[in-house]
């Protein structure tokens, strides 16, 4: 979870770079700046890759266009209450309905608005969104981490959300408690979708030191992605600065599907205000095992 500020000032430095691999299976969205992630934001960020992308790469096609943790955001609905939701950790299923879908209807409107859906299915099948909203600044008030799979064909909308929480957010985060919805099946892959923190699932530190509900957790989601046997992963980080911050995790999920061909990719943002970040090159090669073309943003 990032640390929360204010919700509509727009930041308008929009300074891009690209960087792009040989062969690439995945374009990534990185935000390497200050984010807030409201209409006008996003819709900027994807006017200019939109147009840097026809204009230099129209022969480049992906599988997946992804973003970061948080890369939407939308209002919180001050109508719902900590009693509407009941424990986060195993919210009421009608309060987390009305949540998704009031998160769908503003992804929906950014899409449509200069038809980005369209514009983009000429590089993808598929392009996924983090989805934030947040009833306060405080992680323990509630609030929910979405993400969005986009069939930017069919115009079809899958959704999943973070699964398991950061100890700051224990008593706040709206949990996506449906394991399976980490689980698609596009163009007859297996793909697993990830929140942030979900990927810590597979740390062999956290598997030694999860209790009560987090063992549950984190036992019964790496059976299930055994199970599964994804032949994509995507994770959605909020930040990813420090090259260490995930590498655990992939190693664990490697672990987990050992003998399984996969490959795996994410797009957190490059910032965190007063850290001092890593190495721009080590942080992102590390968070994919394939060919990439960035989009970098700061």
């Amino acid at each position: 979870m990032k640390n929360k500020s204010r919700k509509n000032k727009t930041i308008s430095s929009n300074s891009l770079e690209i960087e792009k691999g040989t062969n690439p299976k995945i374009a990534r969205i990185i935000i390497a700046k200050q984010w807030n992630g409201n209409e006008k934001e996003v819709t900027k960020v994807l006017d200019i890759v939109y147009k840097k992308w026809k204009l230099e790469y129209e022969n480049t096609n992906v599988e997946f266009i992804v973003t970061a943790g948080g890369f939407v955001e939308f209002d919180w609905n001050k109508s719902i209450t900590k009693k509407d939701i009941g424990d986060p950790l195993n919210p009421n299923p009608k309060t987390v309905q009305t949540i998704t879908s009031q998160a769908q209807i503003h992804l929906e409107k950014i899409l449509s608005k200069k038809d980005y859906a369209k514009k983009f299915a000429k590089f993808s099948r598929y392009m996924t969104f983090g989805v934030d909203s947040y009833s306060s600044k405080l992680p323990k008030e509630p609030h929910v981490e979405f993400i969005f799979v986009v069939d930017l064909k069919k115009n079809k909308f899958y959704h999943t959300g973070k699964i398991y929480p950061t100890t700051t957010q224990a008593k706040g985060l709206v949990r996506i408690t449906d394991m399976n919805s980490h689980f698609l099946k596009l163009d007859k892959k297996s793909v697993m979708i990830l929140g942030c923190h979900d990927l810590t699932i597979f740390n062999n530190r956290a598997k030694a030191t999860a209790k009560n509900w987090r063992k549950g957790i984190l036992e019964e989601f790496r059976e299930i992605t055994h199970l599964k046997k994804p032949d994509v992963v995507l994770q959605h980080p909020h930040s990813a600065i420090k090259a260490g911050s995930w590498r655990n995790g992939w190693s664990g999920l490697r672990e987990v599907l050992d003998g399984h061909d996969f490959w795996y990719a994410s797009a957190g943002k490059f910032y965190e205000p007063e850290k001092t970040p890593e190495s721009r090159q080590k942080v992102f090669q590390i968070s994919k095992s394939i060919d990439s073309i960035d989009f970098i943003f700061s």
